[in-house]
């Protein structure tokens, strides 16, 4: 929240310093119309100043961002560069989540969510988000970028990474346990199949024994990583169990914001 604000704050200087042009877009009316109903939508509401917080908040981290995007890169080279940034940072999460995830302890974030996040839980990876859900939808954005970028690769090296990466995201996203997401990648790559049809037969008959010798023997580990992850689950099931009803006891529940309540039991 805190890097969008800064983000906003260094383009309104270049749009009146250096006189950056404002690029207006189809979806200009759209995203008025979307802030005035949402912002509407707290009319009578119980806690004003929190919704209005909340508004700002989910406001400002998802539509301004992509609004920014739009401002700066407006290219298509530039947003190339952005999609390989996003792969780069991409990868760096997968092997966080997946290690930290066949370790059964985050050594960096596990502390911290632990005594903070009320959704925290031992029994599914979560990565860095300390949210399953969140990990998966992350990683179901990333295998598109992942897809494109194995189909524009020049060299043997960036297909090998991008293959890798590709398996590493599918494992970490089924020690997830989010089926939501695992379907969605489904249709991901049912949309990539003709892109992959077209790249393949293109690559000489050893790239082909190479890159298929890389995904059956990464696809062998990380399978027995994933029966090992799941059949070592059951006791931190067990102790995430215990700990939401913990959350969910009437003492708890004392010190607690009505809202908060409908929140979670939602």
């Amino acid at each position: 929240f805190l890097v969008v604000l800064i983000l906003v704050s260094i383009w309104l200087y270049d749009v009146r310093r250096s006189k950056k042009q404002v690029v207006r877009t189809a979806a200009d009316p759209f995203i008025v119309v979307y802030l005035g109903i949402s912002l509407s939508s707290l009319v009578n509401a119980v806690y004003p100043l929190i919704g209005f917080a909340k508004w700002g908040y989910y406001n400002i981290t998802g539509v301004v961002l992509c609004y920014l995007i739009i401002q700066y890169y407006t290219s298509w080279s530039s947003v190339r560069r952005l999609a390989i940034r996003l792969c780069i940072i991409g990868g760096v999460v997968v092997i966080y989540t997946l290690v930290t995830g066949l370790l059964g302890k985050d050594y960096l974030w596990g502390d911290f969510h632990r005594q903070f996040n009320p959704k925290y839980t031992a029994s599914r990876i979560t990565g860095p988000f300390g949210n399953p859900t969140s990990t998966a939808t992350y990683l179901m954005l990333l295998f598109p970028l992942y897809g494109w970028l194995f189909c524009e690769a020049t060299s043997l090296l960036k297909r090998v990474i991008a293959l890798l990466l590709s398996v590493l995201l599918l494992f970490t996203m089924v020690l997830t346990q989010t089926r939501g997401a695992l379907l969605a990648t489904g249709v991901a790559l049912v949309v990539l199949t003709p892109l992959l049809k077209e790249v393949v037969p293109r690559l000489h008959r050893a790239q082909r024994w190479l890159l298929l010798s890389l995904f059956a023997l990464v696809t062998i580990g990380a399978s027995v990583a994933v029966i090992y992850r799941t059949s070592s689950g059951e006791e931190q099931f067990l102790a995430a169990k215990a700990r939401w009803e913990a959350l969910f006891s009437p003492a708890a529940l004392v010190y607690t914001e009505r809202f908060r309540i409908a929140q979670y039991r939602t």
